[in-house]
Order: C-alpha cells, then sequence, then structure tokens
C-alpha cells in the first residue's frame, strides 16, 4: 500500500511564539474567502472569512471560527512552532496543521468546520466543531 500524497493548491506558512500576539493570513488566490489564524496572547483562534461581505465598513465577515488553544495550558510554549495553512486542490477547503499536525478544518463548500478542541459550540445547532477525520481525505490524492 502507497504512502497517501499530499495534493493541495497553496500553501501559507510562519513561525509563531505561542502567546506572543499574531495573525497570520492566507487569502485563496481566485475566490473573495480565506482564513486567519491569531494568537492574541491568550488564546489561539482559526477564522474563516468571506471579503465578499455586503456588510458596511467591512473588511471581512468572520463566517466561523474554532479555538485552537489557551496559552497557559501549553506546556512548552517557549518553544517557535511551525505553523502551514494548506488549501485543498479545489480551494474550498483549508487545513490549520501545526508542527505537520492538522489542529482545524475549514471546509467553505459545505460551511463546516471543525477543530481538535470542538469548541467553541457552532452557531447552527445541528452541526458541530468536533474533530472530524474524514475532512482530512480532501487533503491527500
Amino acid at each position: 500500500m502507497s504512502t497517501p500524497q499530499l495534493k493541495v493548491s497553496h500553501v501559507s506558512e510562519g513561525v509563531v511564539q505561542v502567546g506572543i500576539p499574531i495573525t497570520l493570513e492566507s487569502v485563496h488566490p481566485l475566490e473573495p474567502i480565506g482564513v486567519m489564524f491569531e494568537d492574541d496572547g491568550d488564546t489561539g483562534y482559526f477564522y474563516g472569512l468571506n471579503f465578499d461581505s455586503k456588510e458596511k465598513d467591512a473588511k471581512f465577515k468572520i463566517v466561523d471560527a474554532v479555538h485552537i488553544y489557551d496559552v497557559k495550558n501549553i506546556t512548552d510554549s517557549e518553544k517557535p512552532c511551525r505553523f502551514h495553512i494548506l488549501w485543498s486542490a479545489d480551494g474550498l477547503k483549508t487545513v490549520l496543521m501545526i508542527n505537520s499536525y492538522p489542529h482545524a478544518i475549514i471546509n467553505f463548500e459545505r460551511g463546516t468546520a471543525c477543530c481538535r478542541t470542538g469548541f467553541p459550540p457552532a452557531s447552527v445547532p445541528s452541526l458541530t466543531h468536533d474533530w472530524d477525520e474524514e475532512e482530512m481525505k480532501h487533503f491527500f490524492a
């Protein structure tokens, strides 16, 4: 059996020191969507963004947000982390990888998001932010 090969349309990356405020953004090259990771010094969150917002004075609309970590709970926060934001081959799904481990996925096509913490509760009662390993299939050939 062969090892699955990563198949993505584009990648954004950066180095993050947990607990030091930073934002990392990745914008789809053709669609008015993007994602942003933010560490505000206390927590890390991953946001799905719509840049085609009709809201007055809004640069973008947050379509979903998932919790990645609480800084106080990270045992080795003094070590820099390598962050990658990968977009699926169809460009409609994105995964946040920290040190090569998937932490969150936003699926713009389905309008869903999942993360390892499952927090916060989804705004739509029939949905959840619980981790869904099936979503990872979008990033492999």
